[in-house]
C-alpha cells in the first residue's frame, strides 16, 4: 500500500515538474531553445508528454531506490508515475476549463 502512495505523490510532483518545464515563463529561455529540433533534449522538451516520461524517471528512481531495489517495481512504477500524471494533467485542464466557462456564465 505504501508504494501506491509514493506512486501517487510522485505523479504529482510529474505533473507539476512537467508543467513548470513547459509553460512557466521563468522557463521561457529553455522553451525557446527547445523549439523541435533534431537532439534529444529539443524532442524531449518540445512534447510534455514525452519530457514527462523523463521526469518521472528522475522522481521516482530516486525514491524507489531507496524504498527497495526491485527491477519491477522501478519499471512499472516509471511508466504508472508517468501515465497518472498525464491523467492528472487532462483532469486538471478539463477543471480549469470548466471554471473559466462557468466565471464567463457568471460575468
Amino acid at each position: 500500500m505504501e508504494i501506491v502512495i509514493i506512486i501517487l505523490v510522485c505523479s504529482l510532483a510529474v505533473e507539476a515538474i512537467t508543467e513548470i518545464l513547459t509553460k512557466a515563463s521563468i522557463f521561457s529561455g529553455l522553451q525557446a531553445w527547445a523549439k523541435p529540433g533534431e537532439s534529444f533534449l529539443q524532442k524531449a522538451f518540445s512534447c510534455p508528454y514525452c519530457l514527462s516520461v523523463w521526469v518521472a524517471f528522475f522522481v521516482f528512481t530516486p525514491i524507489c531506490i531507496s524504498y527497495t531495489w526491485n527491477p519491477a517495481i522501478l519499471i512499472v512504477g516509471i511508466f504508472v508515475t508517468h501515465r497518472l500524471a498525464n491523467f492528472e494533467h487532462h483532469l486538471f485542464e478539463l477543471l480549469f476549463w470548466k471554471a473559466l466557462e462557468l466565471k464567463e456564465r457568471n460575468e
